[in-house]
């Protein structure tokens, strides 16, 4: 059985209408005089309008109303002289759903070529999956740029926290136990005592420094090397005042108190400043060890010692080196009477 040509006419219709309503875009046909003269099913489903509704009504019904007068201008110059090309190149384009929503919207203009009626086809696609991908990917990129100058930062702040932590703070701590050696050898009195202020003076400023280095970078000197630095204190000692210093580490121990090594090194220098300005030692011992429960640092020496309760208001910055400890966790003993040395202890809850 043949088909006639009629038969092929309708049948080219109905392939016609099927691909038309199943194009994945919207679509809308506009006659002459800007009215919307055939939408497809996509059109109906994407905003929300049944055709029927639609045909008849001029295609601006479907423009934000607030491009709407400046979209009747433009369309009636383009239906005057129509040809293929994209809508709004560079603008972002929005429709209008029967519920008064909107959707950002690609849209692709091209020109109806035949003797009918119509005047010009408008192909529109949702575009509002792709700008929530564009969006998002904006955000991502806005927050690693974002990241990177904060890192930049972080980077910039610690170099300046280590530059005063290794350099200034030895610089001056070296200076400081210079002074306190020049103080140790004098038997000016008054001289003595200007030194002792001077070095005083200097502890205050690299109190100081420390402060300005935990505002830079809380936790800078978290990773110290605690038993090089105490066995470098106890070389320092030695060389600017001449009394023998020696060290006894354990050093998984040591590993252990890295967390708190800042406050203990700082602890650590106050006590040895006091050996040196006061005790009158030939020898001092810096030791850190275990005992049941407790991880212990101590500065021993076999000067002429004290009676702890009057030392605490005599210069000795006892109480500052309990009150210092106490917010890590950590407690300060000291031991000593006249003409038997001097043990101070700083004592830590042991994490194992």
């Amino acid at each position: 059985m043949h088909q006639t040509g009629s038969d092929k006419t309708a049948g080219n219709s109905e392939d016609l209408v099927r691909i038309f309503d199943n194009v994945p875009d919207a679509v809308v046909v506009v006659d002459s005089e800007g009215l919307i003269s055939r939408v497809n099913r996509i059109c109906e489903t994407m905003l929300g309008y049944d055709a029927a509704e639609l045909v008849g009504l001029p295609v601006e019904v479907l423009v934000p109303p607030r491009f709407r007068e400046q979209h009747a201008t433009d369309a009636a110059k383009y239906l005057a002289t129509p040809e293929r090309r994209p809508m709004g190149t560079g603008l972002q384009l929005f429709a209008v759903r029967k519920d008064g929503s909107e959707i950002p919207v690609d849209i692709s203009l091209s020109p109806y070529e035949d003797d009918s009626p119509y005047r010009a086809v408008a192909v529109i696609r949702d575009m509002t999956e792709r700008r929530r991908v564009e969006d998002a990917l904006r955000h991502t990129e806005q927050e690693l740029e974002d990241q990177r100058r904060h890192h930049a930062v972080v980077a910039d702040r610690e170099r300046i926290a280590m530059d005063l932590h290794d350099g200034v703070i030895q610089d001056l701590y070296s200076i400081g136990m210079a002074l306190q050696g020049v103080e140790f050898e004098t038997g000016d009195q008054e001289m003595k005592g200007r030194l002792g202020q001077l070095v005083d003076a200097i502890d205050h400023v690299i109190g100081d420094i420390r402060h300005y280095i935990h505002r830079l970078r809380p936790g800078v000197l978290a990773y110290t090397d605690l038993r090089s630095s105490l066995t470098l204190l106890a070389e320092e000692l030695h060389q600017l005042t001449g009394i023998t210093a020696r060290t006894d580490i354990d050093p998984g121990v040591a590993a252990r108190l890295i967390p708190n090594a800042q406050v203990i090194l700082h602890s650590v220098r106050e006590a040895v400043s006091n050996v040196a300005r006061h005790s009158g030692a030939s020898e001092c011992v810096l030791r850190v060890t275990s005992d049941g429960d407790w991880m212990i640092v101590e500065v021993v020496d076999d000067g002429h010692g004290f009676e702890p309760d009057k030392g605490a208001s005599s210069g000795f910055g006892l109480n500052n080196l309990r009150r210092r400890l106490e917010p890590a966790g950590g407690l300060t003993e000291i031991e000593s009477r006249p003409g038997f040395g001097t043990t101070v202890r700083f004592k830590f809850r042991s994490l194992a």
